[in-house]
């Protein structure tokens, strides 16, 4: 199947999401037109990043993604190229409900709360939140140690509402950024004192930035346990959405399970 990775770079607005309805997103449409937009956020390595040798974007929510869609274009005897746009993850809810794009792609954890904004794909990838510290900080050892810590998050994740709840330290506020790799330059200038992230996400960053010398803090369990989805218009996606569970259910949890780790190891260092 043909894949074109067209990268088309996005900050949007509420205003100019409002404004922009180009891209209508139904299962018909994505047929008609052989192409399917997808949104990202690709600063969130191994699941999208922009690779440093390519400047494509890379990472295992592109490679489900291409996977899902040559199940789509095979079953429909269609070739279906996937267009990619790059914005902040908070707008990605606003873009795909706006008809910016038709699928969002971006490591985004299914929630009740999200889930009555978009439609959510089956699960196809399990995490936790989990704390990144430098090697060298001794003082975060528990919840309690963390709460009074400066911590900082990605903004529009469901870390970010974590660590801007009550009884968290006041000072968060100013570290919701969002970019991943912003947030790691915060941590490495003393700036914050903890990155709240995803497992697979800390694993990453562990092995990208080796000159930091990071860490996971264990005993700090946050019993959040959850998985990511591909999300699609809450009007127009349930048809796209369909399809796309009857892909995963295809492609199965051990070919999910071995391209991840394939994605894991290539990230490494690859990250721009």
């Amino acid at each position: 199947m043909k894949k074109a990775l067209l990268v088309v770079p996005a900050l949007l607005t509420i205003a100019g999401l409002a404004a922009c309805s180009s891209v209508t997103s139904t299962l018909d449409t994505v047929l008609e037109k052989k192409t399917i937009v997808v949104g990202t956020e690709a600063g969130y390595a191994p699941f999208e990043y922009y690779d440093s040798t390519s400047g494509a974007i890379a990472g295992f929510d592109v490679e489900v993604v291409e996977l899902v869609v040559d199940q789509i274009g095979e079953k429909h005897n269609v070739e279906i190229s996937v267009e990619w746009q790059d914005m902040n993850f908070d707008s990605l809810l606003l873009a795909v409900n706006a008809n910016q794009v038709d699928l969002v792609a971006a490591a985004m954890t299914i929630t009740d709360e999200r889930a009555e904004q978009v439609v959510f794909s089956n699960g196809y990838y399990d995490t936790q939140t989990v704390v990144v510290t430098l090697a060298s900080n001794t003082t975060i050892t528990s919840m309690d140690t963390l709460k009074t810590a400066i911590c900082g998050a990605q903004l529009g994740t469901v870390q970010a509402d974590y660590i801007g709840a009550d009884g968290w330290n006041s000072l968060n506020s100013q570290h919701l950024l969002a970019d991943v790799s912003d947030l790691v330059l915060q941590l490495s200038t003393g700036a914050i004192d903890a990155l709240v992230v995803e497992d697979a996400v800390a694993t990453a960053l562990i092995a990208n930035y080796t000159a930091l010398s990071l860490k996971t803090v264990t005993g700090i369990d946050f019993d959040d346990a959850a998985s990511y989805g591909l999300a699609a218009s809450k009007d127009a996606g349930s048809s796209l959405i369909s399809e796309i569970n009857e892909a995963l259910t295809n492609i199965g949890e051990e070919k999910l399970a071995e391209v991840y780790m394939e994605c894991l190891e290539a990230s490494a260092g690859a990250a721009a």
